[in-house]
């Protein structure tokens, strides 16, 4: 019983060791790679880009004691939100090069051609907006690799952002790369934090009005609410999609995946 107690123990300091070394090699290949995509508004993500910056996060996150600087708490990785990447993560990789988080970890420009646009709230965990992305991909069928969103702190450089915040001169707003982005795309994301504060921040009501009235489909735009569900037991989103999902193989089966909405 000692031995295969020891050897199990063994098994869990090899495993640990090999994340480690993984997440090291990632963190090391973003101050390497990149690309330069010139139009911030082509400058998607693919979930699973978004999941291997997550691990990055979750191991700086320990290792380092990463603290709120809007409450002074500890993080994890279950609570870390998006100021919070910005501000540990991101903005010291990026910073330096002038580039967004995308053209950092970018391979192949084309591949980064955005076809969804996502839009949450900063504050909301970014374990929660995974969730919501994660329950997307799985609900359409989709490719976590290929499924590339539209999300503004990724796509945006420093520079992009100071600019939407302050256009100069006389720009109208279907210049702006977020609603150039948005435009582009066939569906929108809106993924809701589990409080709602969502619906009290003005920047993503602004971008689910322009989503709803003046997207050039019209009627034949999608959008799609999804909403983390911390409680259930398999860690999955509850999303309300606008028709019927590919996983969904009767309007029965919507009825039953969207009641714990």
């Amino acid at each position: 019983n000692d031995q295969i107690s020891m050897d199990a123990r063994r098994r869990d300091e090899v495993a640990t060791e090999a994340q480690r070394l993984l997440v090291t090699a990632e963190r090391l290949s973003l101050r390497q790679g990149g690309v330069h995509i010139d139009d911030p508004a082509m400058r998607g993500i693919s979930l699973a880009q978004l999941e291997r910056i997550n691990r990055i996060a979750s191991v700086q996150c320990a290792r380092d004691q990463w603290v709120s600087s809007a409450s002074g708490e500890p993080l994890s990785a279950d609570t870390l939100n998006v100021h919070d990447l910005l501000e540990h993560l991101i903005a010291p990789a990026t910073s330096g090069r002038g580039c967004s988080l995308v053209e950092l970890i970018a391979d192949e420009p084309a591949a980064q051609e955005p076809r969804h646009y996502c839009c949450h709230w900063f504050g909301m965990p970014f374990s929660h907006l995974l969730r919501c992305l994660r329950t997307h991909v799985a609900d359409h069928k989709l490719d976590p690799r290929a499924t590339v969103y539209w999300v503004a702190w990724a796509a945006l450089s420093t520079q992009d952002a100071a600019r939407a915040r302050e256009p100069e001169g006389d720009v109208e707003l279907e210049q702006l790369p977020f609603c150039r982005a948005l435009h582009h795309s066939s569906t929108l994301l809106a993924a809701l934090d589990v409080g709602g504060t969502f619906f009290s921040r003005l920047w993503p009501l602004l971008e689910l009005h322009l989503a709803l009235s003046t997207h050039p489909r019209g009627g034949n735009y999608r959008v799609d609410v999804y909403a983390a569900a911390p409680g259930r037991w398999d860690a999955k989103a509850v999303g309300l999609v606008d028709g019927v999902a590919r996983s969904d193989n009767a309007v029965v089966a919507k009825l039953l995946r969207e009641e714990f909405f």
